[in-house]
């Protein structure tokens, strides 16, 4: 029987603050286990360390347009206000968070609406044209296997769409400053894209094992800038194998650490730090110059 469960109902803030019996292990805590270490996955992680990542001007944007899209997400206040300097605009923005609502400014709210129109007419143009009218934000929790014991998972779906014919599709927006291919392609790598994707579609196959084969999985790319351009996309072949790899390696880690209660740095001994092939490229440059 399998162990994983769809949860209804987990708002946004319920999942970032973790609803499990225990800490468990998500697709972020993951990219930071494996891109930085597990000092600073501990860090962040809400019922461990509880320092999380105070939310920027790009975060609240990437809200507020899910907010726009998906229908689903936090009651959003509109601030009147031109910026944030006046003491009762922060005052304002203060007393929205506390109440678990995402404030913003008159001028942020008409940004996020032309993005959220900008998406829905560029997925509708598309060669088929994409629709995003499944189920938005579903929580799921899940176990994976470790050779230090079972670890518990969980993800949330921005988008779930099933079709006719029984097949699934995970639709992921993310808000970005250029979606141009290749830098959607160092964004996934640099943001653990590849290692969300892994964990979603693991955790989904484990929800609902009749989708075995029929799991797709679409990053909707969306420039924060007009003019505001869309790029669906998915991972090639060689890049979605390295982000189950690196899931895979950053369950193992979860398990060894939350076993031993032990959370390294990057290293446990001194290291050799020794010149780039670009620094020694530009020493011999110099030397030939004369400089």
């Amino acid at each position: 029987m399998s162990n994983a469960r769809i949860l209804p109902g987990v708002t946004p803030e319920e999942y970032h603050a973790d609803p499990c019996e225990r800490p468990s292990l998500s697709a972020s805590i993951a990219a930071t286990l494996v891109n930085r270490s597990p000092a600073h996955a501990w860090l962040e992680h809400p019922r461990l360390g509880g320092v999380g990542i105070e939310p920027t001007r790009a975060m609240d944007m990437g809200s507020l347009v899910h907010r726009l899209v998906l229908g689903i997400g936090p009651d959003v206040a509109v601030i009147d206000a031109d910026d944030w300097r006046s003491k009762a605009a922060r005052e304002a923005r203060d007393e929205a968070r506390a109440a678990g609502r995402l404030p913003v400014l008159r001028r942020q709210m008409q940004e996020a609406e032309a993005m959220a129109t900008c998406l829905r007419q560029s997925l509708e143009r598309l060669h088929p044209p994409i629709v995003l009218d499944g189920v938005s934000e579903i929580c799921i929790t899940w176990q994976e296997d470790s050779a230090s014991g079972p670890v518990l998972c969980r993800a949330m779906l921005d988008q779930l769409v099933i079709d006719g014919g029984g097949r699934a599709t995970i639709y992921d927006l993310k808000t970005t400053h250029s979606a141009r291919p290749k830098d959607c392609e160092r964004r996934a790598l640099d943001m653990g894209y590849d290692i969300q994707q892994a964990a979603y579609c693991r955790g989904l196959l484990r929800a609902r094992p009749e989708l075995a084969g029929r799991i797709d999985f679409v990053f909707l790319f969306l420039e924060s800038s007009p003019p505001h351009c869309v790029t669906p996309a998915r991972l090639g072949g060689i890049l979605e194998d390295l982000g189950e790899q690196k899931w895979r390696r950053a369950v193992e880690m979860w398990a060894r650490c939350t076993k031993d209660n032990h959370w390294p740095g990057y290293v446990d001994g001194p290291v050799s730090l020794n010149a780039p092939p670009w620094a020694l490229n530009e020493e011999m440059d110099r030397e030939a110059a004369g400089a």
